[in-house]
């Protein structure tokens, strides 16, 4: 995006740099280490011994439709991907960083249905569905979307894997605040990490495992919607466009309770502080469920909360169980305090075994959980 079209884009949205909160959140965010203890997974430029860092907001700097949330910036130095250039770039120069928020790489934009990064590039073509057949159809992405991740330093896409997303120091200090500056009228999550941070941190109501809810920080309040990581998929299903469209424009917008009556999980309605997960017979294992660490910090955030787990074996409901998270992390033990918990879970046997075989008896600290069976 060239100086005459950043210029252009001035003239619909005001300043082409946030001004007030937004020039607030940028100047923080250049000099920022909030994150010092997890800098062994961050990429630094040698010249100057910072880590790579994007801005908090990039694109639309004002009341965006739409805001993708990622984890974080990638940085790879060789390949058709390479970037470390642009990285070392924006870290040099606070006006190349500032740019970079308008979403002006040099003379084209970052972020573009055709050119700039292939890694954003689905989140442009997925806004651009969105709005095709509208009235707004062909606007650019810095005219009516935003990115933010939860952490602004860049790492490895090794390296990224091992960050403590639940934990993230950087998404809980400035999160609140993007998106009480932009005021999105609806949230994109970028993957299932990232969904299951926002139903933690900021969701509303409903169970942990719907696919689309709310979420609110102050007086705003916004519908999510998942999409898978780009390095997963070409193209979002047409379900998922319709469902934001009808969000963004439709006179009646989705409420809470249509929102929660999509799951994608099996099984039967539960109430809204009830979440049931069904774990198929494993021959050799049990049953064996995993245990997200997003899902017991959601259960812990509300004492009424519960999850319901229900075992089938030959797809048929054998034994139910019905825990707190204060249940739930009794159960597993010290595990949840380890490190290793955040980034994977816990996958643990939950049956018991006799002569080496698995069988449908519950090991003692499951089975007291237990609310039927049959």
């Amino acid at each position: 995006m060239g100086e005459h079209s950043k210029n252009e884009s001035e003239g619909e949205h005001g300043e082409s740099s946030a001004g007030g909160l937004g020039r607030e959140l940028l100047t923080e965010a250049w000099t920022c280490t909030r994150c010092a203890h997890l800098s062994e997974f961050f990429e630094a430029d040698a010249n100057c011994e910072r880590w790579f860092r994007f801005p908090p907001i990039i694109g639309c700097q004002r009341s965006p439709l739409l805001l993708f949330v990622g984890i974080n910036p990638r940085v790879s130095y060789s390949g058709r991907a390479q970037n470390d250039e642009l990285h070392r770039r924006i870290l040099s120069s606070f006006s190349e960083f500032e740019a970079l928020s308008d979403n002006c790489d040099g003379h084209e934009a970052y972020i573009a249905e055709s050119g700039g990064e292939p890694y954003y590039r689905p989140l442009a073509e997925l806004a651009a569905q969105v709005l095709r057949g509208t009235p707004l159809e062909g606007k650019r992405f810095e005219e009516i979307a935003s990115s933010t991740e939860l952490f602004l330093c860049g790492t490895t896409v090794e390296n990224a894997r091992h960050l403590p997303i639940l934990k993230a120091p950087c998404a809980s200090h400035f999160l609140p605040r993007i998106f009480g500056c932009l005021r999105p009228k609806a949230v994109v999550a970028v993957g299932d990490q990232v969904r299951d941070y926002l139903r933690v941190a900021f969701g509303t109501d409903g169970r942990f495992e719907d696919v689309i809810f709310s979420v609110s920080s102050g007086d705003w309040r916004s519908p999510v919607f998942t999409i898978p990581h780009p390095r997963f998929w070409q193209q979002v299903e047409a379900s998922i466009v319709e469902a934001i469209r009808v969000a963004l424009f439709s006179k009646a917008a989705p409420n809470d309770a249509q929102l929660g009556e999509v799951a994608d999980h099996p099984g039967v309605a539960a109430g809204p502080g009830v979440d049931i997960v069904r774990y198929e017979w494993n021959p050799r294992y049990g049953w064996k469920p995993h245990h997200k660490p997003a899902h017991l910090l959601w259960l812990e955030g509300d004492v009424n909360r519960r999850i319901r787990y229900e075992l089938t074996r030959n797809a048929k409901v054998r034994v139910t169980l019905e825990m707190s998270g204060r249940d739930l992390r009794d159960a597993i033990g010290s595990y949840t305090l380890k490190p290793e918990f955040l980034t994977g879970g816990y996958w643990g046997e939950i049956t018991s075994r006799r002569n080496s075989e698995p069988t449908e008896t519950l090991k003692p600290k499951w089975a007291r959980f237990m609310v039927a069976t049959k």
